[in-house]
């Protein structure tokens, strides 16, 4: 059995918790960029049309953002591991039973969402949206605008996905 802990004893264990996520994230970041080539291709492949910057920093900022956002998806279960770990003490035997089906589900529907967002439901809103209305259009989309597009269009379904999890935990509540 534990010890009590003192208030700043946990805030202690937190800043390590947070720390340790934000080390994980940067380390993740970093091996996201020396693989930026391959994410960026597998990332801008459902476009199936050149992309263009409008200023010299575009690419750059970018790719800084692509690689931060890749070590932060990549983090996702170790970071709700260490929250986990963190509360973990909080609950008995048969609650944390469920609670770890619940974080194993959370994560499964995380990136199952990612996966589904991407191989289905971007190219299919590409699709719309660059040929809506049948205008003779060239379309000439910015490097920034399309990655920001796809990321926020990935993390929204992997966020969305999470609501089941939540409705679960409301109802047993």
């Amino acid at each position: 059995m534990k010890k009590e802990q003192t208030f700043y004893e946990h805030i202690d264990e937190l800043r390590k918790i947070i720390l340790r996520s934000l080390l994980a994230i940067v380390f993740l970041s970093i091996i996201s960029y020396i693989f930026k080539e391959k994410i960026f291709i597998l990332l801008t492949s459902p476009l199936k049309q050149s992309l263009v910057i409008i200023s010299p920093t575009e690419a750059f900022i970018i790719i800084f953002k692509l690689s931060i956002l890749s070590g932060l998806i990549l983090a996702f279960p170790y970071i709700i591991y260490q929250i986990w770990g963190f509360l973990a003490e909080l609950f008995n035997k048969q609650q944390r039973k469920t609670i770890i089906k619940y974080i194993l589900s959370s994560v499964f529907l995380f990136y199952g969402a990612i996966s589904f967002a991407y191989f289905i439901v971007l190219p299919m809103a590409l699709d719309f949206l660059i040929n809506f209305g049948n205008l003779p259009l060239i379309p000439s989309i910015t490097l920034s605008n399309y990655v920001d597009f796809a990321a926020y269009l990935l993390i929204a379904f992997g966020l969305v996905f999470q609501f089941p999890i939540v409705l679960l935990v409301l109802i047993r509540l």
